[in-house]
């Protein structure tokens, strides 16, 4: 038997009891504990380098991942805030009576806040990780988002379009969450029971010595980014038309009025560039619209506001006097721009009289002007035999008609008005009016323009007794179908022929197309009893005397008794 040496580093080594021995082994232990120590500093000094290199440093997922933890934590508990549960842990009796009652040993809990609840929520809690992705925008950080929103929240569309989604990734969260649940079990249960919020939960969690995720402390947002912990991580990037100068603002400066940014993350005033002033337009930049370098809105254009990208158009042909123009107001009518305006009678691009559009653009008299608005105006003095159906704006010259000379007797008077039994019509393949004389029997139905001869009818003939009589018109127990300023085609109406009509004192109650009797209409065209017959399409292009009406054959069906009894009734 013999004792233990302990050596350094908890090296240890046998001590015999003989002094022969013992001197021999303390020579041995000599050189053991050289041996041991430099193994021993060697160790230390790696352990010393490695504690260095991660000192004061954190794991960016694994930070990203400890506030993504908390966030479900946190919407997890939501479900049972209003919960009025309780736990009763009460398990034994004390010496203590109360109203002839033992007090018991132990309390009641809210369940909310119980350990119970707190293992319930972290049961499915890492799987929730499979639900995010990774948000690198903000340097140094890198923050997870959920790829799809919770029912009852909105989605925040900047963050989703930032996200990257990765199955490995989605996997090595789940890991990093069930390892931080594992280690940190308790302070999960504490934060619950303490009803801590998400700074309380957060700081108890993911920040703290040697181990936790995220570092010894929060550190300081940097310039160009602000944070909603009092300065601190998790930190976002200033949007668009703020910066921020210093680390650790809360929020970040906006810009001076009419100066935005070209980006997100501006970290000086120098970042805020001037907007384009009213009156003038600018390109875009990352989304940004209406920067330098700027230029002037031209003649006919406005801009009211600041940062655009274009002009505002005057509306109903009005101009500008100048360019550069800042209100709407500037936006009048401008004589001799060639453009007419609503305020304006003509516009031909000039401010000279005699040709039709005055000085002040009126049209001026005998003249007639074509255009419109916001188009130059091609003005003409109203000539008769020119060819051209005009009126002269002034309304002292009205042609009818104009065939292209100024001759009298063919239709159209040397004024150009329609001659008494003519009818004029505008010829497409020449543009000038064509005229004819009103002529019952010459095939072409018309009305003269004076309304003196109105054919009802034309059948080429001046003939009566062949259904459109000497006159034109047509006659009872006819009907006459052609077309306006055409040749009609004439026949008698005739019961069997499949046309039900009606002309004068000739009145068919329907037609099937034969004269037979018990099919519901009967050999004198009337409807039979215990039928009824409906009628055809209506004809087109059909004329006839006063009150005539003719329609295609027509169909009868046989009604059932009942029916029969309520058409009696």
């Amino acid at each position: 038997t013999c004792d233990r040496v302990s050596l350094p580093c908890g090296c240890e080594m046998p001590t015999p009891s003989s002094p022969r021995r013992r001197l021999a082994a303390v020579m041995l232990a000599v050189a053991l504990v050289f041996a041991c120590i430099s193994g021993c500093e060697a160790a230390k000094k790696k352990k010393k380098k490695s504690s260095s290199v991660s000192a004061g440093q954190s794991d960016a997922v694994r930070c990203g991942v400890c506030f993504a933890m908390v966030d479900e934590i946190l919407y997890e508990l939501k479900k049972t805030e209003n919960s009025t549960s309780t736990l009763d842990m009460r398990w034994g009796l004390t010496s203590e009576v109360k109203d002839g009652r033992a007090k018991r040993i132990g309390k009641v809990i809210p369940y909310k806040r119980s350990e119970l609840r707190s293992i319930e929520v972290m049961e499915g809690l890492c799987e929730q990780m499979k639900n995010y992705g990774t948000d690198s925008s903000m340097p140094g950080e890198t923050k997870l988002g959920r790829s799809n929103k919770r029912p009852d929240e909105p989605r925040d569309v900047k963050q989703f379009n930032r996200l990257k989604i990765d199955a490995d990734d989605q996997k090595r969260f789940e890991r990093y969450c069930e390892e931080l649940i594992d280690g940190r079990e308790d302070i999960v249960i504490s934060s619950i029971r303490d009803a801590h919020d998400s700074v309380e939960m957060e700081d108890a969690l993911c920040f703290g010595p040697k181990g936790f995720p995220c570092g010894a402390s929060r550190s300081l947002c940097p310039v160009g980014s602000f944070g909603g912990r009092n300065g601190t991580m998790p930190c976002e990037l200033c949007p668009q038309g703020t910066f921020a100068a210093k680390a650790g603002l809360s929020e970040c400066v906006n810009c001076p009025q009419h100066y935005n940014t070209t980006d997100t993350g501006t970290n000086s005033t120098k970042g805020c560039v001037p907007l384009c002033k009213p009156g003038h337009f600018g390109g875009s930049t990352n989304g940004l619209a209406g920067i330098e370098p700027c230029h002037k809105c031209g003649h006919g254009l406005y801009q009211e506001e600041y940062g655009s990208i274009m002009c505002d158009k005057c509306p109903d042909g009005k101009g500008t006097k100048k360019e550069g123009s800042a209100h709407f107001k500037d936006c009048i009518s401008i004589c001799g721009d060639g453009k007419q305006s609503t305020e304006e009678e003509c516009d031909d691009g000039n401010t000279s009289g005699g040709d039709g559009c005055d000085r002040k653009c009126k049209i001026e008299k005998s003249f007639s002007c074509q255009g419109g608005v916001t188009s130059k105006s091609s003005c003409n003095k109203v000539v008769c035999g020119d060819g051209k159906i005009q009126s002269s704006y002034d309304g002292k010259i009205v042609e009818e008609c104009d065939e292209g000379n100024s001759e009298a007797g063919d239709g159209c008077s040397a004024e150009c008005a329609v001659e008494a039994g003519y009818q004029c019509a505008l010829n497409p393949e020449t543009g000038v009016s064509a005229c004819m004389k009103v002529t019952c029997g010459d095939g072409v139905r018309g009305a003269s323009h004076d309304r003196t001869v109105i054919e009802g009818c034309d059948d080429g003939n001046a003939e009566s007794g062949d259904g459109c009589s000497e006159n034109c018109q047509p006659e009872v127990g006819f009907t006459c179908k052609g077309e306006i300023r055409g040749k009609y085609e004439c026949h008698k109406v005739g019961c069997g022929d499949g046309l039900k009509e009606r002309s004068g004192t000739v009145i068919e109650q329907c037609d099937d197309g034969n004269t037979d009797d018990g099919d519901g209409c009967d050999s004198r065209c009337r409807e039979e009893e215990g039928w009824q017959c409906s009628d055809g399409s209506a004809q087109r292009n059909v004329v006839g005397p006063p009150g005539f009406h003719s329609h295609e054959k027509s169909f009868c069906e046989k009604l059932p008794g009942d029916e029969i009894k309520n058409r009696d009734c």
